[in-house]
């Protein structure tokens, strides 16, 4: 007579092959991941979590092996035929198939969970970089993509200066309410959506809000533009240098600034 085992509701006999059972799972990066493994009658049998990249035991029953403090080992039912990984601010690079073992003194059966993750990625609206006149207003709007819900807050930095004046608590919201923040002539606005679109407003541009900004949720890829203000008679010249140097002319523009000048400062005397 032999025993029974059951993995996910699904009873395999021990004279069996070994079933083939994949369960995907897709989280968002920065959440927890829940990867689970279900054994009815478990009785002696052991279980273990195996990472399938490098082959690493990551538990055996109850006791964790990996040094990497992310991870436990719970029973989310309160039963012990319930052995989920857990996996805590997931990254990227947690992507991939976690193998459940099942053993027995004579057998052994493998659940395989494969692991995606979602990473969220900030998206500037235009291009690359925004030209303002003096005393003009300007707004960079930031869309966070590839979500699978909404970030808790989206930070906003001026070069390494941050502009959100406070703890990211205060960005958390529970409805679809748009929330702002003023400060120091900035204000920055949050809608959950979806989409998650974050706002940086200046209402009177002035030549210290030049600089870099840059657009980062709470968990996932940042997006940066540069701002460029000056006077009206100062901004054509900007905006060609900045274009000569995007398509490789830079040196040649310099070649004809520095020829051109005394040239034309000679005639002139």
């Amino acid at each position: 007579m032999y025993k029974s085992i059951y993995i996910s509701g699904r009873r395999w006999d021990s004279n069996e092959t070994e079933p083939k059972i994949n369960t995907v799972i897709t989280a968002q990066s920065g959440d927890t991941a829940f990867l689970p493994c279900h054994v009815a009658l478990r009785e002696d049998h052991g279980v273990s979590w195996v990472r399938r990249r490098d082959w690493y035991i990551l538990s055996a029953d109850s006791k964790v092996y990996s040094r990497d403090e992310r991870i436990r080992v719970t029973s989310v039912d309160n039963t012990e035929n319930t052995w989920t990984l857990l996996i805590k601010y997931i990254r990227k690079d947690d992507e991939g198939i976690y193998d459940c073992q099942i053993t027995t003194r004579k057998s052994a059966w493998t659940q395989s969970v494969e692991l995606r993750i979602v990473e969220p990625q900030a998206v500037l609206v235009g291009s690359e970089d925004i030209y303002v006149g003096v005393g003009s207003p300007f707004t960079v709007t930031c869309v966070i993509t590839n979500t699978l819900k909404p970030p808790e807050y989206v930070s906003w930095n001026f070069d390494s200066k941050s502009l959100n004046f406070g703890s990211h608590e205060q960005f958390q919201q529970p409805s679809n309410l748009q929330k702002k923040w003023n400060r120091a002539g900035h204000t920055i606005t949050f809608d959950p959506g979806p989409p998650s679109v974050s706002r940086l407003l200046v209402n009177s541009a002035n030549t210290s809000d030049s600089g870099r900004y840059t657009c980062q949720p709470s968990s996932g890829l940042s997006a940066s533009t540069n701002v460029h203000v000056a006077l009206g008679n100062e901004m054509a010249a900007i905006q060609a240098t900045d274009t000569a140097c995007r398509n490789g002319n830079f040196l040649l523009v310099m070649l004809t600034v520095s020829v051109l000048f005394p040239l034309c400062f000679g005639l002139m005397l």
